[in-house]
């Protein structure tokens, strides 16, 4: 049956059924430890069904001729505890993601006709961030409690696959904005209507990074004898070949070639600002003041964006790296704890890329912390007026009963002078 076979990421699925079909015992030593106890136990279970022996009818005698040797039996037992603490991570992850992205919505979008480009692909990042961090929250909160997924094979390939679209988007977005800040700033007025050209290229972003999700939606399935969702290339027809040309482009493509353009201009950015102002063209004292002003300016903003680059790609580079390791290594010289070990270095790191961004802002963005301050002290202040009303009202009336009182004592003296003048005046 068909659900009896359970494999490895990047395994060869094809190469497997052939020598399964020709009655080797080679096909059955290409799986590990972990997935040769997962269908045996299947097979063992299905080993009467008419079903089985009419389209596997060489698999009982493979299994019965084959020698398994398992020092330490893995199960989905054993990997539970990691699943639950990963799942954990994904969560606390995910909530910091959305109260710090909402806190960057309130500060940027209460003021959004006002900002500058930059400014607003920034928040059209936030918002990115905030809408999946609620979708992973929905992908990691089953598992808190039972390593099982209980919605079905559609919220399966819709949830799991937006997980890849989260951070396909924020990667175009940062190639965006880079090459905003490049045009803007080394090209300066040849390139002009910016928010058009800007909103075109977010639209061509969403387009290609749904369409690059979509295999992984298609591999994705609801497995009901384990009650989980997992990836199954085979099912669709594609050999271990095209689930490895996958890993490479979306590391190619979407990884190194974006990455490299992103600190190419961020480059050049910083190179032209590091020039003395008379050869960037500002000659007069009020031109080079205000150039100063801007370049300080602008290389602040540029080292804010080259943190989130570089933040982005150590949250992403090691999962992009673990699925092209899984082509290449042999699964079976790895014990229980390196198997382990290898997986959930590649997904620990991966969902903090939601977080971290509105973390960086506070931290190396002196302009966002004003807005923060300025967005919290408005608050306070609107509290505070409320409950001094009274009190500043009654300071109002001492300070206005204390100006009649200097009036009018004021007008006593001058009134008392008067009557003396008068009275020299008649000796």
């Amino acid at each position: 049956m068909m659900e009896c076979y359970k494999f490895p990421p990047g395994f060869d699925s094809w190469k497997f059924f052939e020598l399964l079909a020709t009655n080797e015992t080679a096909g059955w030593d290409l799986l590990p430890p972990y997935y040769q106890n997962l269908t045996f136990e299947c097979f063992r279970g299905h080993q009467n069904s008419t079903d089985l022996a009419n389209r596997s009818p060489n698999v009982i005698e493979v299994l019965n001729s084959t020698t398994v040797t398992i020092l330490r039996i893995m199960t989905r037992d054993n990997e539970v505890p990691y699943i639950k603490a990963h799942a954990w991570i994904s969560i606390v992850t995910a909530i910091i993601g959305i109260l710090g992205n909402a806190l960057v919505l309130a500060a940027y979008g209460q003021k959004f006709k006002e900002i500058s480009i930059c400014r607003r692909l920034i928040l059209h990042l936030a918002v990115s961030d905030f809408l999946f961090s609620i979708l992973q929250i929905a992908n990691s909160a089953p598992s808190i409690h039972a390593a099982d997924w209980p919605y079905g094979e559609g919220v399966c390939k819709l949830v799991r696959s937006s997980l890849l679209l989260g951070s396909l988007v924020a990667i175009g977005t940062m190639f965006i904005i880079a090459i905003e800040r490049y045009l803007g700033i080394v090209h300066g007025m040849k390139f002009m209507n910016g928010k058009r050209r800007v909103t075109f290229a977010l639209i061509a972003v969403w387009i290609t990074a749904i369409a690059t999700t979509i295999p992984v939606a298609m591999a994705l399935v609801f497995d009901p004898t384990k009650s989980d969702c997992e990836e199954q290339w085979f099912h669709m027809g594609l050999t271990t070949t095209g689930r490895e040309f996958y890993d490479f482009f979306l590391l190619i493509a979407w990884f190194f070639v974006p990455l490299s353009i992103i600190f190419f201009c961020y480059g050049s950015i910083i190179n032209l600002l590091r020039k003395p102002l008379h050869k960037r063209g500002f000659a007069g004292e009020k031109s080079a003041d205000f150039a100063k002003r801007r370049r300080k300016e602008d290389l602040r903003v540029v080292f804010t964006l080259t943190v989130v680059v570089v933040v982005f790609a150590l949250c992403c580079l090691p999962v992009r790296v673990m699925w092209i390791l899984f082509n290449f290594i042999d699964i079976n010289t790895l014990s229980e704890n390196e198997y382990f070990a290898l997986i959930y270095t590649g997904l620990i790191p991966y969902p903090l890329h939601v977080a971290v961004n509105p973390i960086i802002y506070c931290l190396v963005d002196r302009e966002f912390r004003k807005e923060f301050r300025k967005m919290f002290g408005g608050i306070l202040d609107s509290g505070k007026s409320s409950k001094d009303g009274k009190g500043s009202q009654r300071r109002e009336s001492n300070v206005i009963l204390t100006s009649c009182m200097k009036v009018q004592r004021k007008f006593s003296e001058n009134e008392s002078l008067e009557r003396n003048s008068n009275q020299m005046i008649s000796l």
